[in-house]
């Protein structure tokens, strides 16, 4: 059996989700070191997001084009129900999400990433973060208790809009230490009332 035991870091975000699951499987399997993995949401698969949490050191998982599909659903809420599950024994310490705009209302699972105990250094990239995000915000803002870097905006574009609210929901986190933004509004109006409240 060959196993890639230096494999570290993998990156399947180029490959085409219909041909490449097997692929995708095979190397998760078979890298007992790996320890980051990036994807797409069409990648994230039941069948892939199984054998990620079968992983014994995954500590970093970025997924991007995130769009909230039905297919979707599934298979994130499983994996992070696992994490949650294994409170402090959870390796995974760094999650970011690229979140296409409009579908954080139906994003259900977002909730649950408050109940993960073990997460350090979680990104939300999105363009807009609207009213009904704020009790994900919020939830994060009084769960998560390990995290100290969280990263709120874009990944591609300078500017992320932000609703009133957003940042004054997370003052009261115990450990957050780094709060990185894309948005200059943030920096000039409303992280100056985050200071004021915290």
């Amino acid at each position: 059996m060959t196993i890639f035991t230096r494999l570290v870091d993998i990156d399947f975000s180029a490959c085409d989700p219909s041909s490449s699951r097997g692929v995708m499987i095979w190397l998760i399997s078979n890298a007992p070191s790996l320890k980051a993995i990036h994807l797409t949401e069409s990648h994230f698969l039941p069948d892939v997001s199984n054998a990620m949490i079968n992983m014994s050191h995954l500590s970093k998982l970025e997924i991007t084009k995130i769009r909230g599909t039905a297919e979707f659903y599934d298979p994130i809420t499983s994996f992070i129900r696992h994490h949650i599950a294994m409170e402090d024994q959870s390796t995974l310490e760094e999650f970011s999400l690229h979140i296409n705009d409009g579908i954080t209302h139906a994003a259900a699972w977002l909730n649950l990433i408050s109940q993960m105990n073990h997460l350090k250094d979680l990104k939300l990239l999105a363009g807009v973060f609207p009213e009904y995000f704020l009790p994900v915000l919020q939830k994060i803002g009084r769960g998560c208790p390990s995290l100290e870097s969280l990263t709120l905006g874009n990944a591609y574009y300078r500017d992320a809009n932000f609703t009133d609210g957003v940042i004054r929901s997370l003052c009261e986190h115990p450990k957050l230490r780094y709060l990185k933004s894309s948005s200059q509004v943030i920096i000039s109006r409303r992280l100056f009332r985050f200071v004021q409240v915290s």
